[in-house]
């Protein structure tokens, strides 16, 4: 991997502080752009004068001409009309100033400014041509700090020769800066020539390149693809490349599904393919730690996925609450592994690791859960509890050059699986209380703080479930449930049987 991005944790609580805020509390200019009926020529101040093409988008034919001339401020708001699209010949889009940490800049919308019916997202139409005017090929390359991005749709972004850069190819390119939030938004329609393929790296192609946060965004390649062969056949997109933390988004139809940061979280994952393997020789990922670090995976739905690797973090890593099923591909499809050689093979000497409270459908995988050290490598210790794993065959592999710690995991037979309603219809949420799993794991609320405060929550609230979150229960006498859910048939506030769910997210 090539130009890797190494983020500070301790930024973490300053980029909450200032996402959190409303709209209303942050200053500066608002301009509007209206590529169908907007001229540059007018001052783009209010609704009835807008611009046609925002000041850092090319000044290139067939997009709107010489942009209006524009002083940057910190906290300038820039509102794109709903409905409207903008061409391919409008990027790649430039951004020439950024906000500051108290004066976020922000690109998106106003709700009740649109073209049609209703409102809809405006569009960014790469029409399957390679943007211009920057050499990484990124749709949006951003340059500065503290700029949000909302509720924009950008499709049919063809891809080029990344020469083995992961940054080349994205559709927003944030490398090197802090405070970048990507948000409510819909990427789709990914292509790229299979000539491109030979030459490429997969990691972060028409997804987000180095932000600090993806919230709520819909990445799907499910109608994009090979040039030339069906649609969909071979899907390139990688959803997200070293973002800080990754939440509450739907990651579909993909080679790449996140790699690297500090947190994976409340996301669904779903038809990962391995088949662009066949091309490159680099295996895909679900989710994989490129960062080095203590990586935290928690409340996912990760399933249909025949991708070279699933879940795979360091000896460091923290993988909680997630639910699996129907995986497959390299290593047997093992769901979850940690792995002294995700970057370079190296020793992890008192590292400590989790994987607690998962609910995976492992059967025909050649385990469940696995640790191993390449290369003579070795790794401190990996605590394995409270998992439910469905398999008839091997639940935990032995491991290799480190200490695996299992307490209070259960191998369920796929028979007692049906039984009890841990089935794919109710999400793995059980249907009625079973003797062997509610009431009989390891107690872990002292565990609950830092990278593992969701713990103390089970995976109802998830956004791919759409109810409100179940806390564990508190104390040390207390018992909790193996596996994601926490289930008792007395407690109302637990959710319904999922019905009609869209996995699309706005």
């Amino acid at each position: 991997m090539l130009r890797r991005m190494y983020f500070v944790f301790a930024l973490i609580t300053a980029w909450i502080s200032f996402a959190s805020l409303p709209t209303a509390a942050q200053s500066g200019r608002t301009f509007y752009i209206d590529y169908a009926s907007g001229s540059n020529s007018n001052a783009g101040t209010s609704t009835g004068a807008a611009w046609k093409s925002h000041p850092y988008m090319r000044n290139a034919a067939g997009c709107a001409g010489a942009p209006h001339a524009y002083t940057p401020q910190a906290g300038d708001r820039f509102i794109f009309k709903g409905g409207v699209t903008w061409p391919n010949a409008c990027f790649a889009m430039i951004l020439g100033a950024g906000g500051t940490s108290g004066a976020q800049n922000y690109y998106g919308v106003d709700k009740s400014w649109y073209s049609g019916g209703s409102w809809t997202r405006p569009i960014f139409d790469l029409q399957n041509t390679l943007t211009s005017g920057d050499y990484r090929l990124s749709v949006i390359l951003i340059v500065y700090s503290y700029i949000t991005f909302d509720n924009l749709e950008i499709k049919n972004q063809l891809g080029g020769n990344s020469g083995g850069d992961p940054s080349v190819n994205s559709t927003y390119n944030a490398y090197g800066t802090s405070g970048v939030i990507i948000e409510n938004g819909y990427n789709h329609g990914y292509t790229k020539s299979q000539a491109n393929v030979l030459l490429s790296n997969q990691d972060s192609e028409g997804g987000v390149y180095g932000a600090s946060l993806v919230d709520h965004m819909t990445f799907s390649d499910s109608d994009g693809g090979m040039i030339g062969q069906p649609s969909g056949s071979v899907p390139l997109m990688g959803c997200a490349y070293q973002v800080l933390e990754f939440r509450n988004s739907t990651c579909d139809t993909y080679a790449q599904g996140v790699n690297g940061g500090a947190s994976v979280h409340d996301n669904e994952f779903s038809n990962g393919k391995g088949a662009v393997q066949n091309y490159v020789g680099v295996h895909t990922n679900d989710i994989q730690d490129t960062w080095e670090g203590s990586m935290a995976v928690y409340n996912n739905l990760l399933h249909d996925s025949n991708t070279g690797q699933h879940i795979a973090v360091t000896p460091n890593g923290r993988v909680y609450n997630n639910v699996i099923w129907n995986i497959s591909g390299g290593s047997g499809g093992t769901p979850i592994g940690f792995d002294t050689g995700i970057v370079n093979a190296k020793n992890y000497p008192g590292s400590v690791g989790y994987a607690l409270n998962n609910t995976i459908d492992c059967r025909g995988d050649s385990s469940c859960i696995n640790t191993s050290a390449r290369s003579g490598t070795t790794y401190g210790t990996v605590y394995i509890k409270n998992n439910i794993l469905i398999t008839d065959g091997t639940a935990i592999d032995a491991g290799t050059g480190g200490t695996q710690v299992r307490t209070t995991n259960y191998p369920m037979p796929t028979a007692e699986a049906t039984t009890y309603g841990f089935t794919i219809a109710r999400k793995y949420y059980p249907s009625s209380s079973g003797s062997t799993v509610v009431g009989q794991a390891t107690n872990l609320s002292s565990s609950c703080s830092a990278s593992l405060a969701a713990l103390c929550y089970d995976t109802g609230g998830a956004p791919w479930y759409g109810t409100s979150y179940v806390g564990r229960p508190s104390g040390t006498l207390a018992s909790w449930n193996a596996g994601a859910y926490e289930f008792s048939g007395q407690q109302s506030s637990n959710p319904a049987a999922p019905s009609g769910l869209v996995a699309i997210l706005q």
